[in-house]
């Protein structure tokens, strides 16, 4: 939640880096790995969210939230790879004119989050996968999630 609560256009990905890893830092945990980078052809070349980052989060860029806390028990995994795409008000509009139905499905994960898990998540952020902030803790129950209330 501290990624979603804190990333924006504008911000620094040194502010988002410092939500996750002072949250984590509270339950004894750290992050696996950088807790957000870039998706694409540009996934794992550079990151604005990293240790002091003063690199601003811009419109059209896609993300991958990935947080990974350790350490956990052994056989206990938890795993945030949710993929998002930062939008701004022009690009929004852009979207719902080229592609209605896109920016449907846009709209209706928004909805699901707000209703179902109790997470209200910011107009700018577009959520891209059909499962987005939902953690299912138990494995062999696909249709149990964690929610926010």
């Amino acid at each position: 939640m501290a990624w979603y609560e804190t990333a924006d256009i504008g911000i620094e990905g040194g502010a988002i880096h410092e939500a996750v890893v002072s949250t984590l830092a509270r339950g004894n945990l750290k992050s696996a790995l950088n807790p957000g980078h870039l998706t694409g052809h540009d996934e794992w070349l550079h990151s604005p969210i990293r240790p002091g980052s003063t690199e601003k989060i811009a419109s059209g860029m896609p993300f991958q939230v990935d947080i990974i806390p350790v350490p956990m028990p052994n056989g206990w995994s938890l795993n945030c790879e949710d993929a998002v795409t930062f939008a701004d008000p022009g690009l929004r509009a852009e979207l719902t004119t080229a592609y209605p139905q896109i920016a449907a499905r846009f709209e209706a994960r928004k909805t699901y989050v707000k209703s179902q898990l109790g997470i209200d998540v910011r107009d700018n952020i577009l959520l891209l996968s059909n499962i987005p902030l939902s953690l299912p803790p138990f494995w062999l129950s696909p249709s149990t999630l964690l929610a926010n209330d």
